[in-house]
């Protein structure tokens, strides 16, 4: 899991029996805390990515430099109480894909192994709809179901696409036939070290396939 973060102790264990080996955590506190829990069951869905998801993705030839992994991506909506003012949960993404630094791709959400992939379609639509995505995929680490929003087909794969694949994909889809146009997309528009918000990562590529 290195160099991402990781619990006090996790170990990896196989049932006699069982095909598929477990994995138990070990979280280490001084004094018993109500924010261990949510460590670790933090830690345990970065311990699944990790071990059952994250393998795929390389697999397909993804690299860590196009890897967003557990990005959060809004703040969370402000709600006004009667006493004071809350907020909501943020919104948070399990992997957000990229094809180039400044062209993000794809959306990829984990369930654990006792739930379906479908369990997590809905959820990895939403978050591909508000960044603008074409692509939304969701794992239980045993399916994989692709949801195309250029085509609105939805089907089980047995891999994730690579790199080249999806990009291929976007332009059959978005009717990008020319290969001069489609570079110039890819143009990288930022400085490195400015933080962009995602509506505004949004809005410039938005522009620019509209300008294309």
């Amino acid at each position: 899991m290195q160099p991402r973060q990781l619990p006090d102790g996790l170990l990896e264990a196989r049932i006699r029996g069982q095909a598929e080996a477990h994995l138990f955590l070990v979280e280490v506190a001084t004094y018993p805390e109500r924010r261990l829990v949510e460590q670790v069951l933090g830690d345990s869905a970065l311990a699944w990515l990790n071990r059952r998801v994250l393998p795929k993705l390389y697999a397909s030839g993804w690299t860590d430099e196009q890897i967003n992994e557990q990005q959060t991506f809004t703040d969370g909506r402000i709600v006004p109480g009667t006493k004071k003012i809350r907020r909501l949960k943020q919104k948070r993404a399990d992997y957000r894909l990229r094809y180039t630094r400044d062209f993000p791709i794809a959306i990829v959400e984990a369930k654990p192994s006792y739930k379906t992939a479908g369990e997590g379609l809905q959820q990895a639509k939403d978050y591909a709809q508000i960044l603008d995505l074409k692509f939304a995929y969701t794992t239980n680490g045993h399916e994989i179901i692709e949801f195309d929003f250029l085509t609105g087909l939805e089907r089980f794969v047995d891999t994730f696409p690579s790199p080249d694949e999806l990009w291929q994909h976007f332009r059959a889809g978005a009717g990008l036939a020319d290969d001069k146009i489609a570079e110039q997309l890819l143009t990288p528009y930022f400085s490195p070290g400015f933080h962009r918000r995602y509506y505004q990562e949004t809005a410039i590529n938005r522009a620019v396939q509209a300008i294309l």
